[in-house]
């Protein structure tokens, strides 16, 4: 697909062009409507994104993984954390059925994916106890998402907002469960504690 071609090399407000000529009306669909999120999200664009959420209400083809993934991205990245936590914990889902673990595999990921950009939502909003909270619960709660990749990925938002204190929370926890201490995860704690300026906490990772 063009758009998606165009968007795979940072031209976003062009592939948007090209779906407004090309696919307006009728021929939008539940995967037009996720990379027109997509693209609002990398151009901040609310009202845009807020046009297509209410186009997926009146539609009612049914908020699947896919489209709620994108549209929590969507909220984060354009600053409505609240509305992104709303579509993630309180809208109705579409009729989507996991019947194989394939299947579960992708809705595990979507919401992997989902949760993750909530938490970093949080963090740029400098909203850390809610961060750590949506965390605590997400991983201690029934919530089915990969913990150790929501684990991975809040500690590299932390590196690249240079917030210590969560940082420092999310170590005392990957102590307490007892994560086992690999070289992915090691290197993300290295560097969150190098980017928050304490080096002596990197040295003792090594």
């Amino acid at each position: 697909m063009i758009t998606h071609g165009l968007m795979q090399n940072g031209q976003e407000r062009m592939a948007l062009e090209l779906l407004y000529e090309k696919e307006l009306g009728p021929n939008f669909n539940e995967f037009t409507f996720s990379i027109v999120l997509s693209l609002a999200a990398a151009l901040t664009l609310l009202d845009l994104g807020m046009q297509i959420h209410g186009h997926v209400i009146r539609c009612e083809i049914g908020v699947n993984g896919f489209i709620r993934t994108s549209l929590v991205d969507m909220y984060c990245k354009c600053g409505k954390v609240a509305k992104a936590n709303v579509v993630l914990v309180k809208l109705p889902a579409g009729s989507e059925t996991i019947r194989n673990n394939k299947k579960s595999h992708e809705k595990l990921s979507r919401q992997t994916v989902s949760y993750s950009s909530l938490i970093s939502g949080y963090v740029l909003k400098g909203d850390f106890e809610s961060a750590f909270r949506t965390f605590r619960s997400m991983v201690c709660g029934q919530l089915k998402v990969n913990e150790y990749i929501v684990t991975t990925s809040t500690l590299s938002v932390c590196a690249s907002t240079g917030i210590l204190g969560l940082g420092l929370q999310l170590h005392a926890y990957i102590q307490k469960v007892g994560h086992k201490m690999d070289v992915p995860l090691r290197s993300s704690l290295i560097d969150m504690y190098s980017k928050c300026g304490s080096l002596e906490d990197a040295k003792l990772i090594f």
